[in-house]
């Protein structure tokens, strides 16, 4: 087996194992690989034809999220169209303002003589004359 086909087409991680791969030429990775990326990835010969088990599981991700993202977005578009849904969107969106309103820890910032000049504004450093 040439130095091509014992390499992951996905990541190029060298030596892998024929029982812990995939092959891309394989329809379901086809598909999967046409959904959630931008370009092709051609079977060619030339080419390693095999996928590692790691990237097989983030192909698998990537597509799960790909489709989650997607039924979303065909959710939200038939709940707009319809009328339906709007006091349930504000009644969440209200929530969650609520929720990040209760979070809100006070920060005080105070100088010590440690504090170099790195960590001041730009206004007025030396360094940073013509910063108005």
């Amino acid at each position: 087996m040439s130095q091509n086909q014992e390499m992951c087409r996905i990541c190029l991680h060298l030596k892998l194992e024929p029982d812990d791969t995939a092959a891309i030429t394989d329809d379901e990775f086809q598909a999967k690989i046409q959904a959630v990326f931008s370009f092709e990835l051609p079977a060619d010969e030339p080419m390693p034809c095999r996928m590692c088990r790691s990237c097989c599981v983030k192909i698998d991700e990537f597509y799960a999220f790909h489709e989650a993202v997607r039924s979303s977005q065909v959710q939200l578009q038939l709940m707009l169209s319809s009328g339906v849904g709007d006091e349930d969107v504000k009644q969440e969106q209200a929530d969650s303002d609520l929720e990040e309103a209760k979070f809100d820890p006070e920060i005080k910032q105070e100088a010590s003589e440690s504090d170099s000049e790195d960590d001041r504004p730009l206004k007025g450093r030396q360094d940073y004359p013509d910063v108005p």
